[in-house]
This record gives C-alpha cells, structure tokens and sequence, in this order.
C-alpha cells in the first residue's frame, strides 16, 4: 500500500472534522491524527491501528531474509497480515461511506 494513498486519506479524514492541518507525507501523521484524537477517539484508534498494521505488513513482506529462512512462515505471516488489513479497510470504508469521504484506492 503506498504512503501517499494513507496521506490522501488522512487528509480526507482532517477536512471532513474540520481539521485545518494537511500533511505531505506520513512521517506527519500525528499532526492529523493527534486533533482526530481530540475530536473522535473511535476514529483515531480505527486510522492509528491500520497505520501502524500496514506499516508492519509492509516490513515484513519486504523481509528477504525472514522470506528465505522460513519461506512458510513468512507466507503464512503476510497472508495473516493481508486478512488484518483487508479488514481494517472495510472498517475504514464503512466509516467512510457514513462521513460521505471517498474512499481512496488501496491497490
């Protein structure tokens, strides 16, 4: 998932609770995420955890050598991870599709 595609949404979610800051990137998350805090803790938790889950999802798909020492772990902890983020995107969607903020594609 890429980094810009998060950004966008966290952008979108600071513009639907009257959040005047914008970020360019991730590293900046917490400008947005700390006023969401304030404003929807629910929320917060639901953007903070995907964060955090792809983040570690990416690592680890990227973990050559996880990869070639235990090929079947590392298979079953991507696929594990993927299910996890496959399903905090729908809670996202949901969410969403209730704040009419488009959702962005996660591909």
């Amino acid at each position: 998932m890429k980094e810009e595609v998060i950004v966008k949404m966290l952008n979108d979610f600071a513009n639907c609770f009257s959040i005047n800051d914008q970020i360019e990137n991730l590293e900046d998350r917490e400008i947005i995420l700390g006023s969401l805090k304030n404003k929807d803790q629910k929320i917060h938790k639901l953007l903070h955890d995907f964060i955090i889950l792809v983040e570690s999802f990416n690592f680890v798909k990227k973990d050559k050598m996880l990869m070639l020492k235990a090929r079947d772990v590392w298979k079953m902890e991507v696929d594990r991870m993927y299910k996890e983020v496959q399903s905090a995107v729908k809670d996202i969607a949901k969410i969403s599709d209730q704040l009419n903020i488009e959702m962005p594609d996660f591909k």
